[in-house]
Order: structure tokens, then C-alpha cells, then sequence
């Protein structure tokens, strides 16, 4: 249960476009509007005066733009999230990038092309699923903040315990050799998926470009990005790692020496062809509010490959992941969670990490150095 309503500024300095996420907004029982900023230094002054717990932000905003309002918002450690909704072209996708490098926890394309009443239904379309997903981030905040209110620490100082049984296990996920990861697989290792969101972008840069160039298992990622986004994404970071990396098209062939990531806009799942596994993209229904899903690539993958698959769940906002982590764990797979000291949002590893699923909880600068291990284990098999 939502403790209070939540409260959105409006940054933005189009009467139409705040008109329309006010409109979204007021269709939204557990959120309520506090205000509007029509430029950034405007929009700083009342998230410093108002705090709210969401700002829409408009990168395009005058006087400070959106990008120098997140730099900001990180600088003077503002406590607000920040949904991106704004015009963009192909041009403006690295603009993008930085946002979510940023800590925007999603960015949101506002429609054109076609007529104002589409487009209208369109953006209000959009920004329902975004409200749905951050809605679960809040009652997750909500519920780490009565947490550590109800547990202040011997100095005073209020401090986030976990419950004994609970601590003992993380500690003990932690602390699980090599061996014993190899003694829990029932299968060889045949593929990596790796899902991430808020802050994924940034983790991806720190994750994909230290995985060598003779890695021998395909990786499959997916990146909370709308469609148009991932394209840039993929390049950058083709441009950094020793592997290649693509945005994946359809019948796309899954191999080793490649990091295919899931475009914007469509689910990416693994299909067996004779001794070939391909990518086949589809425009399903999204799930968890999210498409392209983590659940649906994890889920897929498992079919595929069964025991032999090793998901990566990374920061992000929301639950997607969770239920395809349950799934790689009762093949007989393994999965890695990055731990909640270094995610941006520790939403989508929570549930995972909390069940004890995760066969290993570790930094985000350690993520690789796990699938490191695992590629090592498979050598001395």
C-alpha cells in the first residue's frame, strides 16, 4: 500500500506538453502534482524548495537544459528521480545516453508525425507504464524508509538492519567459492543474459568492454530503452569492447563473440534451428510494463539452453527479471545479482537477491570478474 501519494514536478516550458502529463498524471490515483518549472534553474530551485519524489523533465528546457539539471540534481545529491520526457531525433539519442548515464530512471520520446489527438494518446499511453513502474520503485523506497526508522542504530544514527536469517544468507551467497558454483550447475554454461534498467547504460560501460575477446559464450542483454535508443547504445559500446556488439535484428545468429542487445520497442527471445539458435523479435504484449522484457529473454533462453544459462540481473526500477531469475535457478542455471551498495536503483536484483536466488552478490565492478570465473570453472570441467 502506497504510505502517501506521490508528488510530480512538471518540468517543461510547453503549455501542451505540461498540459498532457498533467492529464496523464490526473489519471493516476497515488500521484499528485505539485508544480510546474518552465526552465531549469526554475526547476532546481523547486526541487531543492518542493522535493518531490518525480520530476518530468524536458531536456530541451531553457536556461539550464535538461542534461545541466541532471548534472546538477547528482552534483548537490538531490533527492528526486527524474522520468525524461522529451523531443528527440536520431541526432539527439547520445543526449539520451547521458540522461540515463545520469540517473534518469527512464526517458520517454514525446510522439510526432501523427495527428495531435494520436499523439496525445500516444504520450498518455506511454507515461501510464512509466507511472505503473515508478509507482512499484516508491512503495520499495517506502518500505526501506519504515525500515530503517524502526531500527535506529545504538548511536542514534538510523541504520538499515537485516533480519539475521536474511543477513546470514547474503553474507553467505558472498562468500560461495568457485567450487561449490561448479558442484550447484547441472549443465555446461552455453549463454549469458544480462537485464538491466535505471542506470543500466552506465553499468553495461563498467560490465560488457572487460569481457575478453575470446569469451567463449554469446551474451544477450537487455537495456530498458525506448525504440530508436538502443541502436546508439549498442555503437557506443561497440566502440569500447574487445567483443562486438549489435543491436539485434531478426534471425540474428546467437554465437559466441558477440553482445546482442534487444532493441527498443520489441521483445527479444531465442529460437533453436536444427544446431543454430537465432534471435526472433516480436512486438508481444509488453510485460512488467516493459518491452523489450527481461523476463521474456531469461524465460526464452531457458527454453533454449536450460541448465546452461547464466542470467546477470543489474540495476534498474521495477521487478522485470525476477521471475525469469526463479526460472534459470529451478533449470538448474546460476544466476548473478548485482549487489545494492552500487545500483543506481536496487529494484530489479531485490527480489532475487532477498529469495535467494543469486549465487553470487557482488559490486558492479566485479560482475565481470564473476562471469570470468564461471568461463574459468568450465575450462578445468
Amino acid at each position: 500500500m502506497i504510505p502517501r501519494r506521490i508528488r510530480v514536478l512538471i518540468a517543461d516550458d510547453s503549455i501542451l506538453f505540461r498540459r498532457i502529463i498533467r492529464d496523464a498524471l490526473s489519471r493516476e490515483p497515488d500521484f499528485e502534482f505539485v508544480g510546474v518549472a518552465r526552465d531549469g534553474v526554475d526547476a532546481l530551485e523547486k526541487i531543492r524548495r518542493d522535493t518531490p519524489d518525480l520530476v518530468t523533465l524536458d531536456l530541451d528546457i531553457p536556461e539550464l537544459n535538461g542534461i545541466g539539471v541532471l548534472e546538477a540534481i547528482r552534483r548537490q545529491g538531490l533527492r528526486t528521480h527524474v522520468l525524461v520526457v522529451s523531443a528527440m531525433t536520431e541526432d539527439d539519442m547520445d543526449r539520451s545516453l547521458d540522461a540515463l548515464r545520469l540517473g534518469a530512471y527512464g526517458v520517454v520520446v514525446k510522439p510526432t508525425g501523427g495527428t495531435a489527438t494520436e499523439n496525445c494518446a500516444s504520450l498518455e499511453n506511454v507515461l501510464a507504464s512509466k507511472f505503473a513502474a515508478f509507482r512499484l520503485l516508491h512503495v520499495r523506497l517506502a518500505a526501506v524508509s519504515h525500515d530503517e526508522r524502526a531500527a535506529p542504530g545504538a548511536s542514534g544514527i538510523q541504520e538499515r538492519r537485516l533480519p539475521e536469517a536474511e543477513d546470514t544468507g547474503l553474507k553467505a551467497m558472498r562468500e560461495k567459492s568457485l567450487s561449490r558454483r561448479r558442484r550447484q550447475r547441472q549443465g555446461p554454461l552455453q549463454v549469458v543474459v544480462i537485464g538491466t534498467s535505471t542506470g543500466g547504460p552506465e553499468a553495461l560501460r563498467s560490465v560488457l568492454p572487460a569481457i575478453p575477446w575470446e569469451f567463449p559464450f554469446p551474451v544477450l542483454v537487455v537495456q530498458h530503452m525506448p525504440k530508436g535508443f538502443t541502436a546508439s547504445l549498442a555503437d557506443s559500446l561497440d566502440r569500447i569492447c574487445p567483443v562486438n556488439v549489435a543491436e539485434a535484428s531478426h534471425g540474428d545468429l546467437v554465437e559466441s563473440g558477440r553482445i546482442l542487445i534487444a532493441p527498443g520497442g520489441e521483445h527479444m527471445k531465442l529460437r533453436r534451428q536444427g544446431g543454430n539458435v537465432t534471435v526472433e523479435l516480436t512486438t508481444d504484449a509488453p510485460e512488467n510494463h516493459c518491452r523489450p522484457s527481461v523476463d521474456v529473454l531469461f524465460r526464452s533462453a531457458v527454453d533454449v539452453y536450460g541448465a546452461g544459462t547464466l542470467g546477470v540481473i543489474m540495476t534498474g526500477m521495477g521487478e522485470d527479471g525476477a521471475q525469469g531469475c526463479r526460472l534459470i535457478k529451478k533449470a538448474g542455471g546460476a544466476v548473478v545479482a548485482q549487489d545494492e551498495e552500487s545500483c543506481v536503483v536496487f529494484g530489479m536484483p531485490r527480489l532475487p537477491v532477498e529469495e535467494g536466488i543469486a549465487d553470487a552478490v557482488v559490486p558492479l565492478s566485479e560482475v565481470t570478474s564473476e562471469l570470468l570465473e564461471f568461463m574459468r570453472a568450465e575450462a578445468c570441467v
